[in-house]
């Protein structure tokens, strides 16, 4: 039913197509990328999201016009590298299941940097837009949150639509049935989501209270995926911003600057309160109980025995190509959980050092406060591998076409 539901959507918009001008087509085509990066659920076949076939078509002749720009040239050289690094893996260790799955993992770093190209161009007209489809994913992702306290089975019934997998929640709570909402990982989906709230509180005006609600917003959120990364990105961003809002307040004189403060204290401390009454209150209820537990008792020990694992490795011959996607260490496969880990080891450190060039690059020290977003997905970088699950990636490309095309907005002066 999914998979005939998905074609048929494909086949109707294949006839709209038909009777568009140049202009119209592009328009449409990017808007539904967008909403099909944010909300469509995957095709089934394949398990990308609709538009995966279609970015490739669209989005190669955009990069192929940029290719002599220094980001695209780089973007060409990354991908050549990590094909070679691919296709040598397969030589020595191939089998056809770890073809398949180096195959995806790198069809899924392509497609991310056409999305991101594609996004960059239509983001420079359509700005708002964008921002405004951001907002409708922040309180969609708020409502699956809602409805995963009141009933989590029932929610993990309903991320199917998305997501294209069962989980099977039994009657208990697990590490495993933490909230995700479309994402198939709970850091994940927590990175996004403080991500995106970065970006809400710092790229357009918000009020004192849309802010702060915005931000109980998030922090319901964050306390549902039950992650101790996206508490600590959590922390981070809000600090950040809260600075960066009393930095305009004291801009405005006298009265703003304490109004402000006198309002901002006062949140803390009613959040604080709330997060005490409902950790004392709620102890008992098995997915609030669950959440503080995890926080409580998070630790960085396992991503720090990562490296001290890898100190074992004889990879120092692996450091120009990489493993292709599959590490094996004395006849087992090592997944190291760490973004940084993952690129070296499986694509060489000069991959490496142009993925995070072209994508975690600061772009204007000028402007810094607009590349908090970026560096709460840096974090998670540090922290989880991220770029192997599609939705995740794909969310980011929108959001680093953002913040390149909020940076060259303020750059013009058009803003």
């Amino acid at each position: 039913m999914q998979l005939t539901f998905n074609f048929g959507c494909l086949w109707g918009l294949m006839l709209r197509l038909l009777v568009m001008n140049k202009d119209k087509i592009n328009i449409f085509l990017n808007k539904l990328f967008l909403f099909d990066v944010l909300f469509f659920p995957l095709i089934s076949a394949v398990r990308s999201s609709l538009s995966a076939p279609l970015i490739l078509m669209h989005g190669l002749p955009i990069f192929a016009k940029k290719i002599y720009s220094a980001e695209c040239a780089l973007i060409a050289v990354f991908m050549l590298l990590t094909v070679i690094s691919v296709l040598l893996s397969s030589l020595s260790q191939f089998t056809e299941s770890f073809f398949f799955i180096n195959f995806v993992q790198l069809s899924l770093l392509f497609l991310f940097f056409f999305y991101f190209v594609a996004f960059v161009r239509f983001f420079s007209s359509h700005y708002c837009f964008a921002m405004k489809s951001l907002y409708w994913f922040y309180f969609f992702n708020f409502a699956l949150a809602l409805i995963y306290i009141i009933d989590f089975r029932y929610f993990f019934e309903l991320r199917s639509f998305w997501s294209l997998t069962i989980v099977d929640v039994g009657m208990e709570l697990s590490s495993l049935v933490r909230f995700t909402s479309i994402f198939s990982d709970p850091n994940n989906a927590a990175v996004i989501i403080v991500a995106i709230y970065s970006m809400l509180s710092i790229y357009s005006k918000q009020s004192r209270v849309l802010f702060l609600l915005n931000t109980l917003i998030c922090f319901f959120i964050v306390v549902t995926t039950m992650s101790v990364t996206g508490f600590i990105v959590f922390v981070f961003a809000f600090s950040f911003i809260l600075l960066c809002r009393l930095q305009l307040a004291f801009s405005l004189g006298f009265n703003e600057i304490m109004s402000s403060m006198f309002l901002y204290i006062i949140f803390i401390l009613v959040m604080s309160g709330v997060f005490n009454i409902f950790h004392a209150h709620f102890s008992n209820a098995d997915v609030l109980s669950f959440s503080f537990g995890r926080l409580e008792s998070g630790s960085a020990d396992s991503r720090l025995s990562k490296f001290v694992y890898v100190t074992k490795f004889d990879f120092y011959d692996y450091l120009l190509i990489g493993y292709g996607g599959t590490i094996l260490h004395e006849g087992l496969v090592f997944k190291p959980h760490i973004g940084h880990l993952h690129f070296i080891l499986n694509y060489g450190v000069f991959s490496y050092l142009i993925f995070l060039y072209v994508v975690f690059r600061i772009r204007s020290i000028k402007y810094l406060k607009y590349y908090i977003p970026i560096a709460v997905v840096f974090l998670g970088f540090s922290v989880n591998t991220c770029f192997i699950e599609y939705r995740f990636t794909v969310v980011f490309a929108v959001l680093l076409a953002m913040y390149v095309v909020k940076i060259k907005k303020m750059n013009e002066g058009h803003e």
